[in-house]
C-alpha cells in the first residue's frame, strides 16, 4: 500500500491511496480524511502549507 497526502481543503485531508499485489497496482483511489486533535477530540484544521518542509 502507498498513500500520498495532498493539499488540505478546509477540514478535509485528501489522500491518494494505492494497493499493490506482487508489485501490480490493484486499487487506485482517493480518500478524504478528517483529522482529530488527540487532546480535545475535536476536528482539527490543517494549515495549507503543512506539506512544505
Amino acid at each position: 500500500m502507498k498513500t500520498y497526502p495532498q493539499k488540505p481543503d478546509g477540514i478535509r485531508q485528501p489522500r491518494k491511496v494505492e494497493f499493490y499485489k506482487n508489485d501490480e497496482l490493484m486499487v487506485d483511489s482517493k480518500t478524504l480524511w478528517v483529522l482529530i486533535d488527540k487532546d480535545t477530540q475535536k476536528i482539527k484544521r490543517i494549515e495549507n502549507d503543512w506539506l512544505e518542509f
